[in-house]
């Protein structure tokens, strides 16, 4: 059925910054849920010895899928975003 219908195509409004907001938004969330997952799975060795290493797996998997795929569309993963110069005008209060 959606073999004739267009579809949302995510590579053909990729922009490299728009893949660096969101490879490093999805790097951001990998590296909290790794740093917090002793929080809450400390006192528990089903939850240490299970749990933990299937989480930091993913987050790696995560990672390194959209790593692959930024560099298949030529972007640079390791590229810092730099922040726009963004002058806002303020209007005096009356």
């Amino acid at each position: 059925a959606l073999e004739e219908k267009e579809g949302f195509n995510p590579a053909e409004f990729m922009t490299e910054a728009r893949f660096l907001t969101i490879y490093w938004g999805w790097r951001t969330v990998a590296t909290e849920v790794e740093r917090s997952l002793g929080m809450y799975t400390s006192g528990n060795p089903l939850l240490e010895y299970l749990i933990e290493p299937i989480a930091r797996l993913g987050s790696r998997v995560i990672i390194s899928k959209l790593r692959a795929y930024g560099r298949k569309l030529g972007y640079d993963p390791d590229k810092k975003i730099e922040p726009l110069e963004i002058k806002p005008k303020l209007e005096p209060i009356a």
